[in-house]
This record gives structure tokens, C-alpha cells and sequence, in this order.
């Protein structure tokens, strides 16, 4: 008998949701979250965290929500008038639990949510802090985008301050 595992429920769940979306450097967008999980189990392997799978199953899962309007995987249950977002929040339940769940949830930015206040939310909770410094580390990285345009200073010049504000405690 195979044992599935949370965090293998929660990457096939990233792949399903991230299937044919593509980053702003035209590459599979799934390649980020995995490229987040990596880095947050790279950084917490050794530690002696409780619950180190929900942390993982959180990073692979942190843009489900944000992301789940843009997907064909959620496109259908929006014909019989659910909301994408409320039905990958369940998803993301049934597959890696209550903690997960609330993680991810502090790692989605609300609609009308300024970013500074979006900021500020997230860093309250130890998780979604760490996940969200190695999220704004990766998108910062240049080496993915085909040219370096004025709007991606603008957003590096965003995901910076916000970096130095989660790692220092001061906006930058």
C-alpha cells in the first residue's frame, strides 16, 4: 500500500491549480511555489519544528488562493456560481488541514487590501513571515524575467522595502 502523504496531496494540489499559468518571464508559474518549498525545507530541515509539514504543505500552497480565479482547474465551479477562492480554501483543507489552511489564508492578500497593511497582517505569525520572506526573495530574482522593465523596479522596489520590514522590522 503507497502512503500519500500531506505534502504530496499538497504539491499535486499546486500543480492542478497552477496548470498552463506562466510567470511574468513566461516559464510554468509552478516552478515558483516549488521553488518555495524547497527553499523553506532547505532552511528548516534541521530545526525541530512541530509541525515542519504543515509549514511545507503552506509554501508549496501560498499563491492557491490568490491565484485560484486565473486557474482551469477552479474555472468550472464557477459556471454553477461558487467562488474559485472558497472552494480552493476547502481544497486546501480537505488535503493539508486547519493549520495549512490558516497559513495560506495569512499569505493571501484580501481584495482591496493595501500592501503595507497586507505587510503587516502576515508578519503577526511566525509562518507566513518566513514563507513570505522567501516568496518576496524569489520574485525579486531577475534571472527569471526575459527584460527588466520601469513596472518591475516599481514591484522590486515594493517586494524590497517589504523584505527589509519582515526581516528587520523596519520599512525601508
Amino acid at each position: 500500500m503507497v502512503l500519500v502523504t500531506r505534502l504530496e496531496k499538497s504539491i499535486q494540489l499546486a500543480l492542478q491549480v497552477h496548470l498552463g499559468q506562466v510567470d511574468l518571464g513566461g516559464n510554468p508559474y509552478i516552478l515558483h511555489p516549488l521553488r518555495v518549498l524547497c527553499r523553506t525545507e532547505e532552511i528548516y530541515r534541521v530545526k525541530n519544528l512541530v509541525d515542519r509539514e504543515s509549514l511545507l504543505c503552506s509554501a508549496v500552497l501560498h499563491d492557491v488562493i490568490e491565484d485560484a480565479e486565473k486557474s482551469i482547474y477552479y474555472s468550472e465551479v464557477k459556471t454553477f456560481g461558487e467562488n474559485p477562492k472558497d472552494h480552493a480554501a476547502r481544497s486546501i483543507l480537505r488535503v493539508a488541514g486547519d493549520t495549512t489552511l490558516k497559513t495560506v489564508l495569512s499569505l493571501s492578500r484580501e481584495e482591496g487590501e493595501s500592501w503595507k497593511h497586507y505587510i503587516l497582517r502576515l508578519n503577526e505569525y511566525w509562518a507566513p513571515r518566513v514563507i513570505k520572506i522567501i516568496d518576496l526573495a524569489d520574485n525579486a530574482d531577475r534571472s527569471r524575467l526575459k527584460e527588466y522593465t520601469d513596472k518591475d523596479r516599481q514591484r522590486d522596489k515594493m517586494y524590497l522595502s517589504a523584505y527589509a520590514f519582515l526581516t528587520t522590522g523596519s520599512w525601508k
